[in-house]
Parts: structure tokens; sequence; C-alpha cells
């Protein structure tokens, strides 16, 4: 077989691999799907109720609405902004707070107002390689740190839970221990609508 017959053979190989090369076969994003796998309620058996959980069209959280009447709405007026407003049982506001989320996704810093606009606190989070939330370090109004939450993972689930106070790296309120059933799945941010919070 002469050179030019060789080329036009190895060209020939070529194009039948490229033509049996395998597509790719990730199907495209389905909100529907999505928002087939979100939770719908909580019930919470100490207290006897019930909170539902509504999401927009492309499954971002909406509204949490317990059954005690108090609710939780979320609003989403840009791409870096997400708006908190907690309402007690008779729908009087009870703050309202303005999420900051950095290019990556996830919430950076929050400021938390009451009705009235009145800066209540400020809030700066903190997340670890895996995507997971690890600190809120949080402020009163004259920016004075009050107290930090902090949470410890391994092995892609979150085992402990702890609140300190201001002053000293000393538990202050209370601490957590997490543990999981392999069988069952856990309530996290990934199927609350709330990936703004990191990884599940």
């Amino acid at each position: 077989m002469n050179k030019p017959s060789i080329c036009l053979f190895a060209f020939a190989l070529l194009l039948v691999a490229s033509s049996c090369k395998k597509k790719d076969e990730t199907p495209p994003y389905d909100p529907t799907a999505a928002l087939a796998a979100v939770v719908k309620t909580i019930s919470h058996t100490n207290t006897g109720t019930t909170e539902t959980y509504t999401y927009t069209g492309d499954g971002k959280i909406q509204l949490i609405q317990s059954t005690a009447g108090n609710k939780t709405s979320f609003e989403y007026p840009d791409t870096a902004t997400i708006i908190q407003t907690i309402f007690d049982n008779s729908g009087s506001i009870v703050s309202i707070t303005n999420y900051v989320l950095e290019p990556f996704g996830f919430v950076s810093g929050s400021t938390v107002t009451n009705a009235g606009g009145n800066v209540l606190s400020t809030h700066r989070y903190y997340y670890d390689a895996d995507k997971h939330i690890i600190v809120d370090n949080g402020s009163t109004a004259n920016n004075d740190v009050y107290g930090k939450k902090e949470w410890s993972w391994g092995g892609g689930n979150l085992y402990a839970y702890a609140i300190y106070d201001s002053a000293v790296t000393r538990k202050d309120y209370d601490s957590y221990l997490w543990y999981y059933d392999p069988a069952v799945t856990s309530v996290g941010n990934a199927n609350t609508g709330q990936k703004f919070f990191g990884a599940d």
C-alpha cells in the first residue's frame, strides 16, 4: 500500500471512530423533576405544628407557612440578593434579612432589620472546601461581635453544631451532635430550596 493510500485509510478509520463516539447523555435541567424531590411539609411532634414549603418555578424556596400562623417568605430581586421576611402569627413583621450572595452563589453576609428599617444585626458566613457552611459570625448594629455559630462536617455529613458566646471560645448556649441513618434521607439545603447556604 503506497503512502497516499495509507493516509486515506487512516483518515477513514478516524472518521469511523469519531462517528461512534458516545453522545453526552446528561439530561437537561428539569425544574419539574427538581421540585418533585423537595420537602413539602415538616411536622414537629413536640409542638404539634406543621410547616408547609412553597417554591418558585425554578426550585427556590418562596414561603414557609406554619400551622401556628407564623410564616417566612423569600424574594429574589436580583441574582446577588435574597430578602427573607419573618412574620409572627398575627401577620406582623418580626424581621427582614437581606442576604448578599457572592459570585459562587452562597450567602456571604446578611443584615437583619426590623419593620422600621433599623439594623438589628449583621452576619458573615464561611464555607469549607466541600461547600458546607462552617461559621456564622454575628454582630450587633454597632458592629460588636455577639456570638458565633459553628458547624462541623465529616464524610459529607454534619456531625456537630455549636453556639458560642462573643467573649471566649466556650459554649454559651448549647451544642448538638448529629447521627444519621443511611437508610433515611436527611433534610438539608438542597431539598428545602435553600442552596444559597451551601451543600447539605
